[in-house]
């Protein structure tokens, strides 16, 4: 198992002049022609479509679904996850073609494993905040281990464009976590994320053996690439 994961890492970071993978992109804009639901705290799932939200900051305020002709509302005290699918399906950076090289090395198809067609939202405790938002899981499909939410008081890193094409910048300031088995919430934060690397991966020792002679690959820009790996192939 270490030799595998050591080879498949020494794989990826071979390929570190292409572009790192990405989360998914945010989304609020949901289809009024598709199905959506909600669970709520007590378990139930309730399905209709979507009418409207209100938001704040990347997170949901309220939302609400057409049932049988009537619109029923929630707010985050009453539900647990919400899937809506996009008004445009969710778009992916197209440095995801880096994926590709990922592919060939694990059992897993990595657009096969992202749930791709549809936004999900679930509630979490903001730090400091003390206060539940639903905010939307950037990892769907490799989340089994850490959910990775959109930060709705994050900033990128400013943008730098030529001829319509971001070249440089927008990358995530920070990032809300959740691991598997943990109540709390946290925030991984760029100018910190070597320290919480060790942190987030510890109990992979292998991961942190692959990476711990490559400082330039262990950046919040690579996080994707981390979790996926993680929820993967450390068992």
């Amino acid at each position: 198992m270490k030799r595998n994961l050591i080879f498949v890492i020494a794989c990826v970071l071979f390929f570190n002049g292409l572009q790192a993978q990405y989360f998914v992109e945010e989304s609020l804009s949901f289809s009024k022609k598709k199905d959506a639901y909600v669970i709520t705290t007590g378990g139930e799932k309730i399905e209709g479509r979507f009418a409207w939200l209100k938001f704040n900051r990347y997170s949901i305020k309220e939302l609400a679904l057409e049932i049988d002709g009537k619109k029923k509302s929630f707010k985050p005290e009453e539900i647990v996850e919400f899937v809506g699918v996009p008004s445009n399906f969710t778009k992916f950076n197209d440095a995801m073609d880096r994926g590709s090289n990922i592919n060939k090395m694990v059992d897993a198809d990595f657009e096969q494993v992202l749930k791709k067609d549809s936004s999900y939202f679930e509630r979490a405790m903001i730090p400091r905040k003390k206060e539940y938002r639903m905010v939307q899981l950037l990892n769907p499909g490799f989340d089994s281990k850490i959910k990775v939410f959109k930060d709705p008081f994050g900033k990128e890193t400013a943008s730098v464009g030529f001829g319509g094409m971001t070249v440089a910048g927008g990358d995530e300031k920070s990032l809300l976590v959740k691991k598997a088995g943990v109540e709390e919430t946290m925030y991984v934060k760029k100018k910190t994320y070597p320290e919480q690397f060790v942190e987030l991966f510890g109990d992979c020792q292998e991961l942190i053996d692959a990476y711990k002679d490559n400082p330039n690959s262990i950046k919040i820009k690579y996080f994707a690439e981390h979790v996926f790996l993680y929820d993967q192939l450390c068992k």
